[in-house]
């Protein structure tokens, strides 16, 4: 029985519930806006500008730290503004740069991996501008400095855009993360071939369940009206989680047709409490209180539509799944996969009618 319980503790997070006959799931945490800085050889008046992030790294490590003590989360979201600035203006106006290196070294002190988005702050130089109240930011970095996050994070090797997915039960989670803190009127060929991309996404894995990641929320802008357009038609889309306003919501997006619930966590670099539990099932998304991983305070259904056979959803194809069985769609001779627990509903397949194909099929 010890041997058992130590297993579970070394397993990882939620393996606890598997063990203990406890519903399975999966527990990620989603954290936003960290601004992590070193403001060594900045120029003073960006200094006095910024400086009240300064223990912006502190805040972060120990959360990290606490994190990974027990059974930690599966995995941790920072939805952008991970840094403060690519780089600064120095004294003589030369750029300080060496933000991102300032946040490696507490990155690799998590102990679950971190899944990182980009946010404003991340592409941009803060500069001092005589005459000018307070700092002014521009992004005409952004392309040496995605160039940077890419060479050093593995998370954005094959882009700053990316989706990775996680299997709970029967139901694949999809997360979509984007790159959207830059000015979309700056770099519009950017955000047309993000926009291409999502929407492939999102036609090649219908059968996922959608969660996006960003920094910016969907609101009423361009980028946001198009994303809007192509989650409306994908019934498997049901979450959004973003930062950039430092402030915690729970929101509806209105599709057309339906709605999308959209979360919003509060700048973690001021309040070492501004980290989010989610809790991901097989037919549900459980979403936590700021702060407060106990306190549930909204519940999505995590189950993307279903093709039908005789007016009855197919379950999802489960990874690994051998059982499957052919039945013929009519005269194009296409195919779906019924499982076990399908034909247990159906025991005579031979008299269904197949109204849709789930797909695509495997070799048989």
């Amino acid at each position: 029985m010890l041997k058992s319980f130590r297993n579970c503790l070394s397993a990882g997070l939620l393996t606890w519930a598997l063990c203990w006959g406890a519903e399975p799931g999966l527990e990620f945490v989603h954290i936003s806006d960290t601004h992590v800085m070193n403001l060594a050889g900045v120029h003073p008046k960006l200094v006095a500008a910024r400086d009240h992030y300064r223990d912006s790294g502190v805040i972060l490590s120990g959360l990290f730290e606490r994190l990974g003590r027990g059974p930690a989360p599966a995995f941790i979201l920072l939805t952008g503004d991970v840094i403060d600035a690519y780089c600064f203006d120095g004294e003589s106006s030369q750029a300080v740069c060496g933000q991102i290196e300032t946040f490696k070294p507490i990155h690799e002190r998590s102990k679950p991996p971190v899944f990182l988005a980009l946010g404003n702050h991340d592409l941009q130089r803060y500069r001092h501008v005589e005459g000018k109240s307070g700092p002014v930011a521009d992004h005409s970095v952004a392309e040496e400095a995605r160039l940077k996050w890419k060479q050093v994070f593995g998370c954005f090797h094959e882009g700053t855009y990316y989706s990775f997915r996680r299997q709970v039960g029967g139901t694949a989670y999809r997360f979509l993360v984007l790159d959207n803190g830059e000015s979309v009127s700056r770099n519009p060929g950017f955000y047309a071939k993000q926009l291409r991309w999502v929407k492939e996404q999102v036609s090649a894995n219908r059968q996922d369940t959608i969660i996006l990641a960003m920094h910016v929320p969907l609101r009423n802008d361009g980028f946001s009206d198009s994303l809007k357009a192509a989650l409306a038609g994908a019934d498997g889309a049901v979450l959004a989680l973003a930062g950039h306003q430092h402030s915690d919501a729970v929101e509806e997006i209105d599709l057309g047709q339906r709605r999308l619930t959209q979360v919003r966590t509060a700048l973690l670099a001021s309040n070492k409490d501004h980290w989010r539990r989610l809790r991901l099932f097989e037919d549900r998304i459980e979403i936590s209180a700021t702060g407060q991983p106990e306190q549930v305070i909204k519940t999505i259904p995590a189950q993307a539509a279903r093709p039908t056979v005789a007016g009855h959803a197919l379950p999802p194809w489960t990874e690994g799944t051998r059982d499957i069985h052919r039945i013929s769609a009519g005269k194009g001779g296409a195919w779906t996969g019924v499982g076990t627990t399908t034909r247990q509903h159906f025991p005579r397949l031979k008299d269904l009618k197949v109204t849709a194909v789930y797909g695509p099929c495997p070799s048989m």
